[in-house]
């Protein structure tokens, strides 16, 4: 069975789909906390308060019901480095491919409740950021990604507590799912080519429904206008439970029979732990936060996969693919924040603003085009419209990333008959951003 090993660990590498580094937390959940570059714990006035700090959820008076849209864009552009010794159609001559997917949905829809005791409950399904992927089924990136739509939901019931005038504290805890959606291109040649008839392209569907989530957060008020927040968000551990699909190249049909389709995916998403300084003037018409994120994305460094119901037959060997783990090269990431809000007219409208750096999740040897991560700067902005019992926000962000010219990559395409017979197929010029757009709408039933 060592012929067919590498198709385990393709299917190891569609379940990392949904940590492609530090990518799948962009700074900022939330229409008013991504206007902010993400610096938005120590007074998120809103139902986001659950994922940055639910603390600060005693801030907010009466019934709240908010419902947000969020649409990610991700124009990425891999251009794969030219290379004569390729075998292939091409000659070794690589087209640039450009990421086709349309924009990504975000919804977030909940309900905050004061309860007149310095205790205010919370309700919330939402979303972190993130993307979706489209490209050339043929192109040369397949062997690293042909497309991606994974995504992590939360619903949580929360609390924020106002202990003293000093010390206010907040609980979150629900249920997160995961969803993986990855097709990617894998080869079978007894020796290194890139020739599509000898590709199989390998479709990995894959869920889990309902892992255990938890925040906490504590806020201090050491003198008047000042905050100090430290929040934190536990691991999750997932196993995704689900089905892969094997597409055979014109070369390949009929020569391997695949028996079963069940695959299950074991990994962890990381701790995340944030730290944040908060002014307000007095008069409240400006405030201003300094905020730090550190992200724990090592412990996605393995992944674990179980095919043992999965059997692969052909004239070479035969038996079940078993349980394979497979080292991803992540490392945890750091960002710094600075955001803030003022007033432009008194009880109506607020300008946000906030700039943010983030620091990358994985190394660019490790890069695809789904999959990159550079250092990263962030801009926000955005503005808060309060109508009678509406308020209402609308916000953009925009991730920097610096174009990144890639020519010691160790990513490989994987071969299932000869495991040693691979092209490097990482190499090249990648070109990356993040658009983000959000308009949200909360109805107070409380106070107007």
């Amino acid at each position: 069975m060592r012929a067919l090993a590498p198709l385990a660990a393709l299917l190891v590498l569609a379940a990392a789909a949904p940590a492609r580094a530090a990518g799948l937390y962009l700074p900022g959940v939330g229409g008013p906390g991504q206007a902010r570059a993400g610096a938005y714990f120590t007074s998120p006035g809103d139902l986001s308060a659950i994922w940055y700090d639910p603390a600060a959820l005693a801030d907010l008076d009466g019934v709240r019901i908010t419902y947000e849209n969020s649409f990610v864009v991700a124009p990425v552009m891999f251009d794969r480095l030219d290379d004569p010794t390729v075998v292939d159609e091409g000659g070794g001559v690589f087209p640039p491919v450009h990421n086709s997917a349309g924009p990504f949905f975000i919804p977030m829809l909940g309900v905050t409740a004061a309860t007149g005791r310095g205790v205010t409950l919370a309700l919330a399904f939402y979303a972190p950021h993130a993307g979706s992927f489209r490209f050339p089924v043929d192109g040369p990136q397949r062997y690293g990604t042909v497309t991606s739509d994974t995504g992590q939901t939360f619903l949580e019931a929360a609390f924020g507590a106002r202990l003293s005038r000093w010390v206010d504290v907040g609980l979150a805890a629900g249920v997160s799912t995961f969803h993986i959606d990855e097709t990617f291109a894998l080869h079978a040649d007894l020796v290194a080519s890139e020739l599509r008839g000898t590709d199989a392209t390998v479709t990995l569907r894959a869920w889990h429904w309902a892992a255990p989530s938890l925040g906490a957060a504590i806020r201090v008020h050491p003198v008047p206008g000042l905050t100090l927040a430290l929040t934190a968000r536990a691991p999750i551990e997932a196993h995704a439970h689900g089905r892969f699909t094997l597409v055979l190249g014109e070369a390949l049909d009929g020569l391997v029979d695949v028996i079963g389709d069940r695959v299950t995916m074991t990994f962890q998403m990381p701790l995340i732990v944030n730290a944040a300084i908060g002014w307000v003037a007095p008069s409240g018409a400006f405030q201003l936060e300094l905020a730090g994120v550190w992200e724990n994305w090592s412990v996605l460094r393995h992944f674990e996969v179980d095919a043992s119901g999965v059997v692969l037959d052909s004239p070479l060997s035969s038996g079940p693919v078993g349980e394979v783990s497979i080292d991803r090269g992540l490392h945890d990431a750091f960002s710094v924040r600075l955001g803030g809000e003022a007033r432009i007219v008194r009880d109506r409208l607020v300008g946000r603003l906030g700039v943010a750096w983030d620091g990358p999740g994985t190394r660019p040897q490790r890069f695809t085009a789904s999959s990159v991560d550079t250092h990263k700067l962030v801009a926000g902005a955005g503005l808060g419209l309060h109508l009678w019992r509406f308020d209402v926000s609308l916000s953009y962000m925009h991730v920097f990333m610096p174009t990144l010219v890639v020519t010691d990559s160790t990513y490989t395409q994987l071969n299932a008959l000869n495991e040693s017979a691979v092209t490097v197929v990482g190499n090249g010029t990648y070109r990356a951003s993040y658009d983000v757009f959000s308009v949200a709408v909360t109805l107070r039933l409380g106070a107007p």
